[in-house]
């Protein structure tokens, strides 16, 4: 354990206080911008702190600038003031934690007040799936997707039990009488369960691969190569058997499936057939389609705010026009950037993600590691850093894991 100064564990407190803001009360999380300060001015006045920023955080500001630059051409200044304010959490985060504290801090406090904020958020869930369930038709559809997830998106809730899960694991070090296996496996169980009940088709993609790579290391570590080589041909089969006999996944998988065949057929044509009611994967595949024709025609980004105007005009000439009445984002968040901010913006945005790889890496951090890869894959099904949501979530945790690491090196001594 670390030794800390009181002003260490305020510290490592308030960074707690944060997040439960962040995910519990979203609105009000100017206020918990606004408590770093007074933590800050004591800090520095004590010499608690120093100020020193890294490569990470320059490009997180990078980004918000390129943004701000782009201004320059946009055609809805209201538009781009709203995306100045929902944004300024790409400057200020980076800013703030940049006021470091002189040696390492304890994780165990932010922590344990981010598990507090998950299970605040599970037990309004789970609440409110029972009162659906048992106060209307008894649908099993109450216990997914958004009306199980109603606090935020799905696919950011399912972000946010994955990062729980992994921090879970690493009470596991602790020796306390209440941190130990006997109950953190059961917690951890509960947070993935509670994790595909949200339904998000790309967290469960990536849970998928994330259990694949981890089962195969695990074996490697404890069994060797030809195990190994073993497993790696058991768990496509194991996907598979997952994919075709739960329900709820196979409707999903296919769904999704059938429309991405007729999309790698001929996109235009795709596009121009697609009739309204349309699904979630069917309007996922038309804005990637116009996205990337808009990319393709304005290489350096159409302006900032200027986003939904041109996606809208471009759907009308597909003959969309129901769809374009909608103003939905590309759901990709590769795109939206290139759309908006062209190849500058896009080269930032890949540059941050390399970036998190790298301090990831080179401090053995596998929860940074985790998290930038799963942002990175994210991003393909959805504009991650679009919402509060995300961009809150996403810029405080790369950040500070980017600053103070958690390093749990897997060794075949630690797997026994």
């Amino acid at each position: 354990m670390i030794k800390n100064t009181s002003y260490n564990r305020f510290y490592e407190i308030y960074l707690g206080i944060f997040v439960f803001f962040a995910l519990v009360f979203p609105k009000l999380i100017a206020f918990a911008f606004i408590g770093f300060l007074p933590l800050i001015i004591v800090g520095y006045l004590k010499k608690k702190i120093s100020f020193k920023v890294n490569l990470l955080s320059i490009l997180f500001i990078a980004f918000y600038l390129i943004y701000l630059i782009y201004a320059i051409f946009t055609r809805h200044p209201d538009l781009a003031s709203r995306y100045f304010e929902n944004k300024l959490s790409f400057i200020l985060i980076p800013i703030l934690l940049s006021f470091r504290i002189k040696n390492r801090i304890s994780w165990k406090a932010p922590i344990l007040v981010f598990l507090f904020s998950i299970l605040i958020l599970l037990s309004q869930s789970y609440f409110v799936a029972f009162s659906c369930y048992f106060g209307g038709e008894k649908q099993i559809n109450c216990f997914f997707s958004s009306l199980f997830s109603f606090q935020h998106h799905p696919t950011y809730t399912a972000v946010y039990l994955l990062l729980a899960s992994a921090f879970s694991l690493c009470l596991m070090k602790d020796k306390g009488k209440y941190l130990n296996k006997k109950w953190i496996i059961p917690a951890i169980i509960f947070l993935i369960f509670s994790y595909f009940l949200c339904l998000s088709l790309a967290g469960i993609l990536f849970m998928f691969l994330l259990i694949s790579v981890l089962f195969i290391r695990f074996i490697y570590l404890k069994f060797g190569k030809f195990i190994t080589l073993l497993s790696i041909v058991v768990t496509p089969v194991i996907i598979f058997l997952v994919i075709n006999f739960v329900p709820k996944i196979e409707g999903e998988y296919y769904n999704a499936k059938w429309h991405a065949d007729k999309f790698m057929e001929n996109p235009s044509e795709y596009l121009v057939k697609q009739k309204e009611p349309l699904e979630g994967t069917q309007v996922r595949l038309c804005m990637w389609i116009v996205a990337t024709q808009v990319f393709s025609d304005f290489p350096m980004g159409v302006g900032t705010g200027n986003v939904d105007e041109v996606l809208g005009f471009y759907l009308k000439k597909s003959k969309q026009y129901e769809l374009a009445k909608k103003e939905y984002n590309p759901h990709n968040q590769y795109l939206q950037t290139a759309v908006e901010t062209g190849v500058f913006g896009l080269f930032i945005l890949i540059a941050l993600i390399f970036t998190a790889v790298y301090y990831s890496i080179k401090n053995k951090n596998w929860i940074l590691l985790t998290l930038i890869l799963n942002l990175a894959f994210n991003m393909i099904f959805e504009s991650m850093l679009q919402r509060q949501d995300g961009i809150v979530f996403y810029t405080f945790f790369l950040n500070l894991l980017a600053i103070y690491p958690i390093s749990m090196k897997i060794s075949r001594e630690s797997l026994g």
